[in-house]
């Protein structure tokens, strides 16, 4: 375990009654599982905090990351990332997909549901799936021009395009013992919380409405907890996930604060299910494994940001 000693700020109240108290200042020790310090590379902080947690996510299990800091202090930069460092969400599709290989399902009979379930979808309900996953990219390449132009000529909205689109080098792909016949089917979703309301990021806000439909959190039978009406997008390869993330961070609100121009005020899930499909003959589920990546809005109290809800 690696350890940080805090202490206050000369400036500090605290600072301040200790000297003029003469008592030694003290800090407060807190340990950590790993502590990485400034110099440490994207690469270097994914193999050590996440790379397990997505192995764990490709043998059926559940694993959840968020970065938590005040406004300003990387977590966006650590979530995403450049295209030149990648972060933890891209390098995550990339080992995800670059592990899977040539073992991806690409049919769309069987979608996640719920919190840990999935449903079987009749002939019409893939082609509606279909339909709206082909409508989700052509706005991607549409938007593609558009959004460079206005990274370019705005300063109040967020850059986009510094986000990823990167591949898992050869040494990043994790072997996978499975049966010959298992597949895997790679199903994600992009969600925000803000103002206490949650909004699927992938969903077009209806014409004329100045925001989109708040959705509702809700229970299943078991006492799981889900977002009810979430949008579950099917995806086939590294490139196309990151193209969902593109589209859904242009739908996130941002906002100008005190302490970042360019800040995000709400809080964003991408999730990303795997299922794991034995094909053969009809395709049966095997397992259901989740990795929920969140990046969370500043931590500052409000009259640091003057922030102003909306």
């Amino acid at each position: 375990p690696d350890t940080v000693l805090l202490k206050p700020p000369n400036l500090s109240a605290l600072a301040r009654l200790s000297s003029e108290k003469f008592l030694p200042q003290t800090g407060q020790r807190f340990q950590f599982s790993s502590v990485h310090g400034p110099q440490t590379s994207q690469k270097e902080l994914f193999d050590g905090t996440v790379r397990d947690l997505v192995k764990d996510v490709l043998d059926g299990g559940r694993s959840l990351v968020f970065t938590y800091g005040v406004t300003n202090s990387g977590k966006t930069f650590t979530f995403l990332g450049p295209d030149s460092d990648a972060g933890i969400l891209p390098r995550s599709l990339g080992v995800i997909f670059s592990s899977i290989g040539e073992k991806i399902f690409t049919g769309m009979c069987i979608k996640p549901h719920r919190c840990r379930e999935f449903s079987k979808l009749s002939w019409e309900q893939q082609a509606e799936e279909a339909l709206f996953k082909r409508s989700l990219l052509r706005q991607f390449k549409e938007n593609e021009k558009s959004m460079s132009l206005l990274n370019m000529t705005s300063q109040t909205h967020p850059d986009t395009s510094t986000m990823m689109e990167t591949f898992a080098a050869p040494e990043d792909k994790i072997s996978l013992n499975v049966e010959t016949n298992t597949k895997f089917s790679v199903w994600v979703s992009f969600c925000e919380i803000y103002n206490e309301n949650i909004h699927d990021l992938l969903e077009v806000a209806p014409n004329g409405a100045p925001r989109r439909i708040a959705l509702r959190l809700s229970q299943d039978v078991k006492g799981n907890a889900f977002v009810k009406d979430l949008r579950w997008v099917q995806v086939s390869s590294t490139e196309e996930a990151c193209k969902v993330v593109k589209l859904g961070r242009k739908n996130q609100s941002f906002s100008s604060t005190r302490l970042n121009q360019l800040s995000s005020r709400s809080h964003s899930l991408f999730s990303i299910r795997v299922l794991r499909i034995e094909d053969i003959g009809t395709p049966r589920v095997h397992t259901i494994s989740e990795l929920c990546v969140c990046d969370l809005a500043g931590s500052e109290r409000c009259a640091k940001t003057q922030n102003k809800g909306g």
